[in-house]
């Protein structure tokens, strides 16, 4: 996990990977909204304008990633909720990386209280 001033950021499983769209789904299915999945493989043309890596933030964004929506009157217990989520798919996915483990040290790095 990469630690960012401004919010987490997980990043998905198999980097580079179209097998990552399945967290997308994965966490809708499990009713998560507010999640989108960027892999930086799209491409996407516009009116003749071809977009490389379309949803990332740059055509040479270096990993896939995970957004999450949030919103102000959240609680601990929702975030705790979607944590539990995540990890849940992880799990499924087969990888070892744990969300809720990684999401705790960066919260601590940020001065976040519950």
């Amino acid at each position: 996990m990469t630690l960012n001033k401004i919010a987490p950021k997980l990043e998905p499983p198999a980097a580079r990977s179209k097998v990552i769209t399945q967290l997308g789904a994965m966490l809708f299915r499990r009713h998560v909204g507010g999640c989108r999945v960027v892999t930086g493989l799209e491409v996407k043309t516009i009116e003749g304008h071809e977009f490389i890596g379309w949803g990332a933030h740059h055509s040479n964004y270096p990993t896939p990633y995970l957004t999450a929506a949030s919103t102000i009157g959240m609680e601990r217990k929702d975030i705790d909720w979607f944590i539990k989520k995540l990890d849940e798919c992880y799990r499924k996915l087969g990888t070892t990386f744990r969300p809720h483990q990684a999401l705790e040290y960066q919260l601590e790095k940020l001065d976040v209280d519950d």
